[in-house]
């Protein structure tokens, strides 16, 4: 997670797309659970399974 912006996502050189979901699904459940309050992401990734709704 980017220090300049909580909502950007840096990848270091050998990362995947699938390092970047699993790390955005991580920050959407401590968020849910420490606000109650539900992200929903802005990109839509092709070929990944989809964020769990219920993010618990």
């Amino acid at each position: 997670v980017s220090t300049k912006h909580a909502n950007f996502i840096q990848v270091d050189e050998g990362g995947a797309a699938a390092d970047v979901w699993a790390l955005m699904a991580e920050v959407r459940r401590r968020v849910h659970r420490r606000s109650g309050i539900l992200l929903h992401p802005e990109t839509v990734m092709i070929g990944l399974a989809p964020l769990d709704e219920d993010a618990s």
